[in-house]
Order: structure tokens, then sequence, then C-alpha cells
């Protein structure tokens, strides 16, 4: 008989006590799908004409022909839920593009590290084979998401960053059924493959996790950026397939942070995937270069560790072995710097609009280095 909950749902009774009924509503959702999805998923693989079905649909809506399952799935992508503010998100895709290559930085240091501290969250990557070999790869073609969906009016339906939200969300369905056929995964002690809470968990990474990142470090980040971004990816996370009662945190920033402080109490620490998975990511900053390029490569991966030392508590640095704690000292040491030019953005006239220019400009060149000159397919690898 299957039980309501699954075992990584540690620290039950004090999460219950200082959470109240949102602790087991969450932990219920380590057994969710996505109903929706996963019925494409299955069609997919049985359809060999339906790859070219499914781009027509995502680029037109359904028509009379379209199978049930991609119509249902379609038409929920181009319903635009009432909630939904457009104008609200470009302040918080300003800031993600003027935190430039410090963002998708913060994004690692912090929200993938504390992501890879727990055990079964990374068990899918496991599964697919893909822990350490397909690391690069994985770590661009999540970057290029995170820089797709937060351009100027990337989400709205139709755009690119709405494409690739509804191609990743397709991507995991397919994982998540490829994982269950083969079998062997410990879905008692683990949850489904890529499940509701942690796909929340990813939401909460890109979202909050950036925001107070980025105001440790130094950046000014106003009200109205932060309740921007924590937008975006509440519409992205319902392009995505994100549980409406899970996405409901997402309508103000201090409740997002309330249930990423529920997420992170709950979760039952690392293991050696989570270690090799921590340094397969780190590899990939250094991974290629050589001369100079390597040498200031260095200096950035130690920064990039001495991020996940100040960012994080230090236990989850210890547990996943980030070396260059010492660092840390130096992430602090350049807050002063990150402040004095953030007054500069704000009081000189048309330095804040250049700022965002230049920090896309640099994350694009970064991610295309990773990605090889090779686009994102946001395709299942074979398990």
């Amino acid at each position: 008989m299957t039980t309501p909950f699954v075992e990584r749902y540690h620290h039950r009774a004090a999460a219950r006590a200082e959470f109240g009924a949102l602790a087991d509503a969450y932990a219920r959702f380590y057994r969710v799908g996505d109903p929706l999805a996963d019925a494409v998923a299955a069609w997919l693989a049985t359809d060999r004409g339906g790859r070219a079905a499914l781009r027509a649909a995502l680029a037109q809506g359904p028509g009379p022909a379209t199978p049930a399952p991609l119509a249902a799935f379609v038409d929920a992508a181009w319903t635009v839920p009432g909630w939904v503010d457009f104008p609200r998100m470009r302040a918080g895709a300003h800031l993600q593009q003027r935190l430039g290559r410090l963002g998708l930085m913060i994004l690692g240091a912090w929200g993938l590290v504390n992501g890879y501290h727990s055990a079964p969250a990374v068990k899918p990557l496991v599964f697919t084979g893909q822990l350490e070999r397909l690391a690069r790869r994985r770590l661009a073609e999540t970057s290029h998401y995170v820089l797709t969906a937060t351009a100027d009016d990337a989400l709205r339906p139709g755009r690119p960053g709405w494409q690739a939200s509804l191609h990743v969300r397709l991507m995991h369905a397919t994982v998540r059924r490829m994982i269950r056929e083969r079998g062997g995964f410990d879905e008692d002690a683990w949850g489904l493959p890529i499940n509701q809470a942690d796909m929340a968990g990813t939401l909460v990474e890109f979202s909050a996790f950036i925001i107070l990142g980025a105001r440790q470090i130094g950046f000014r980040v106003t009200e109205e950026e932060a309740e921007g971004l924590v937008h975006l990816w509440r519409y992205a996370g319902y392009l995505g397939g994100v549980h409406a009662d899970l996405l409901a945190h997402f309508d103000t920033a201090p409740r997002l942070e309330r249930l990423a402080h529920l997420i992170k109490a709950v979760q039952p620490g690392p293991d050696a995937d989570s270690v090799a998975l921590t340094h397969a990511m780190r590899r990939t900053i250094t991974e290629g270069l050589t001369g100079r390029e390597r040498l200031a490569a260095d200096l950035v991966l130690r920064y990039h560790d001495g991020l996940s030392w100040a960012l994080n508590v230090p236990p989850i640095a210890a547990d996943l072995q980030v070396p260059h704690r010492r660092w840390r000292h130096v992430v602090r040491a350049g807050r002063p710097l990150i402040r004095a030019a953030e007054a500069a953005r704000r009081w000189v006239p048309g330095l804040d609009a250049a700022a965002a220019r230049s920090g896309r400009a640099a994350t694009d060149a970064d991610v295309a280095r990773l990605l090889d000159g090779v686009g994102p397919a946001f395709e299942a690898r074979r398990v």
C-alpha cells in the first residue's frame, strides 16, 4: 500500500510545528507528476509524426485534427491565466539582465548547489546516466533557458521563452516516463522522478535565490524588481506544468521565501551523487580552456566557490566538498565595489540600460561558449 509521504520527507515534526499544514501539503507533491505533459509524452512515444504535429500546434494552436492529448496540452499553454501581468515581469527581466555573469554565478553557486544538497533530487540525473558525462551540456541548456525566459516579453504566447518553457516541460515528462519504464527508481524513498515538489524547488532557485543572493553580494534590488522576477517565474512555472497550489506561493516575494525555507527544512541531505554532480558543475567553468583564459577561469572558479561558502549555510558547502572556503572573504570584500557601481547606475543617466545590455551580452557569450555552437534541443537523453 502506497503511503501519502515518501521517505525523503525529513524533520516532519519540526516542519509541521513551524509551517503548519503547509508542510504536509508540500510533501504530498513528491508523488505528483504532470498529467497533461505525461499524456503528450506517452503519445509521442507511439506516434512517429508527433513531433511535427507538436511544432505546428505550438506555433498556431490546436486544429480540428490535433490528437486529444496534444490539444489539451496546447490549449492550456495558449490560455493565459487572469493573474498574469506581463508588464510587471519586465522589471524582473531587467534585474536578471543587469546582474549579468554574477546572476548566473549566484544561480550555480547558491541555487543549484543548494538543490544538489538533496540526494533524492539528483536521482533522475543518475538514472539517465548524465550525472557527470553531460554536466557541461546540462548547465549550458539550463543557463540558456534562464536567459531565454528573462528576455524582454519572452513569455508572451508564441515567444521564445514561452516555447522553451513548453519544450522543457515535455522533456521532463519524457524523462519521467523513461525512468519509470526502466524500473528501479525507488518512488517510496525519493518520490516520482521530476515531481511537482522538486519542480517548485527549481523555480525557487531561479527566483528567490537570485534576489536574495544579489542583495547579499551588494546589488540594490528594488521591491518592484523582486516582485517582477517572482511573477515572471510564477508564469514560467505555469507553462512548465507546476501545480496551481504550489504556484500560489509565488504571489509575493515574502511568501515565496517562506516556501523556500520549508523546502530546505525537509530535505534529507546529500550523498556521493550529490558531491559528484557539484564538482561536475564546477568543472564546466574551466573545461576546455588553456593559457590565459584558463588562468582567468581559475580565478572565476575560486570566486564561484567563495559564493557557495558565502551564500549557503556552511554545512552545505562542506558536505558537498566545495574547496576555496577562504574566498568567501573575497566575495564579502567585493560588496563595496558592487554597491558603488550600483550607486553610479542609479544616478548616471543611461547607465542602468547600459548595465542591462552589457550584462545580457556577457551572459549570452558565456552560454554560447558552453553550447559549443549547438543550440539547445531540450530533448530527453536515453535512460
